[in-house]
């Protein structure tokens, strides 16, 4: 799995769920493993259970975000100002 092909990283049981453009896939690497492989720069970690791509976020609330136009990513409220802030960085830099 190449990382630009990664939409999303869940927590599912004592595992890791891998959503790629090209399917999902279970890992049984840890989400920290995921957080300190994936480039900074495009993934961001948005509450405990889920790391996203920013590059496919196609809707943003305060709580919530939106990849692919369905998959809905809630943002843990206490990553939300910090967040708002890197998202719109990283929009600014595109």
């Amino acid at each position: 799995v190449v990382s630009s092909d990664i939409i999303y990283i869940e927590i599912s049981g004592r595992s890791t769920l891998v959503v790629t453009c090209n399917g999902e896939y279970i890992s049984d690497c840890k989400i920290d493993f995921w957080q300190k492989k994936l480039i900074a720069s495009f993934f961001y970690r948005t509450h405990k259970s889920y790391i996203i791509n920013i590059k496919y976020i196609t809707s943003y609330q305060r709580d919530s975000i939106t990849l692919c136009q369905k998959y809905q990513i809630p943002i843990a409220y206490r990553r939300q100002a910090q967040f708002r802030s890197f998202f719109f960085n990283y929009l600014e830099g595109r």
